[in-house]
């Protein structure tokens, strides 16, 4: 008799720890997922073209082009400007 009590008993408590195990490996699983997920802490990557006329001629079109690029960063930013010569007929462009 003593046995089956046993048996029982054991029984009962291992129905009791299953929510505790599930749970417990539900919250694992989670802090893994979560802890694997790739940190965006910076903005997306922009450039931005910025065209400013300086100078014009009956041939030519002359600009400043100015191109930013914030290197997916709030702290750098990358500038390159050129000197633009474009031809007023054709369209055609030249940088200097």
């Amino acid at each position: 008799m003593q046995l089956s009590g046993a048996k029982h008993n054991k029984d009962q408590t291992m129905r009791n720890a299953r929510p505790t195990s599930v749970l417990s490996a539900f919250v694992r699983f989670s802090v893994m997922v979560i802890w694997t997920l790739p940190a965006h802490a910076g903005p997306n990557r922009a450039v931005h073209v910025d065209d400013r006329p300086v100078g014009a001629t009956l041939t030519h079109l002359f600009l400043i082009r100015t191109i930013t690029d914030n290197q997916e960063s709030y702290d750098t930013r990358l500038t390159h400007q050129f000197l633009i010569k474009q031809d007023v007929q054709s369209g055609r462009v030249e940088k200097h």
